[in-house]
């Protein structure tokens, strides 16, 4: 668990000895999918270092974030959770429940105290995390909007299209019975244009006797 430390955001720039100390005050647990995390380990903090997991609202059952410990943005690695519990010593107001296997770096409530005199700036790391991951759940979420619009918009135009074929194939046919008619047309005076050359070639002159 120690050598995992240095790779985790939350402790970039922590000194060998601290991160020692860190090690010394955090276990490690493994969750099954399905479990909430902080049923298993209450009033504790966690740092998801494998897997993934939605934190879903006591209150109203809402999905409000998803965590995955190696998310696209590298910067938002390691996710954690559980803090605000121990720093306002009241409660968890969601459940962290594992979608896939996980397993976490862990600081009890007993030890949390301590954690806190190791890493002294520890609210100001977790606010610029914090923000990091908002911008990229908001940009996830955008994303997922954009490409739900772009489907949409080619139901749309498929739709339109199958809708509009009838129209198309009624004109091409129109167009092709226009052709058609100009076409006879056009051949019904040819040939009535040779009938008259050839009635005239066999008329004789006028005042010819046979």
């Amino acid at each position: 668990m120690r050598q995992q430390l240095p790779d985790v955001p939350l402790f970039f720039g922590l000194s060998a000895e601290a991160l020692e100390q860190v090690a010394a005050l955090s276990s490690a647990i493994e969750v099954e999918a399905g479990q909430d995390v902080l049923e298993v380990v209450p009033y504790h903090f966690c740092i998801l270092t494998h897997g993934s997991a939605s934190v879903v609202l006591k209150d109203s059952g809402l999905c409000v974030a998803y965590l995955h410990a190696r998310p696209a943005d590298p910067n938002c690695r390691n996710p954690f959770f559980g803090e605000m519990s121990l720093l306002h010593n009241q409660e968890a107001v969601a459940h962290v429940r594992a979608t896939s296997a996980v397993r976490c770096i862990t600081i009890s409530s007993a030890n949390f105290a301590r954690f806190l005199d190791t890493v002294p700036d520890f609210e100001e790391r977790v606010s610029a995390i914090s923000r990091a991951r908002r911008r990229e759940n908001d940009l996830k979420i955008k994303l997922e909007a954009a490409e739900a619009e772009r489907a949409e918009m080619l139901a749309t135009d498929k739709a339109t299209a199958v809708l509009a074929l009838p129209q198309m194939q009624l004109r091409e046919r129109r167009i092709a019975d226009d052709d058609l008619k100009s076409g006879l047309a056009r051949e019904a005076n040819s040939v009535l244009f040779t009938q008259k050359m050839k009635a005239r070639v066999r008329r004789p002159p006028k005042g010819t006797t046979l």
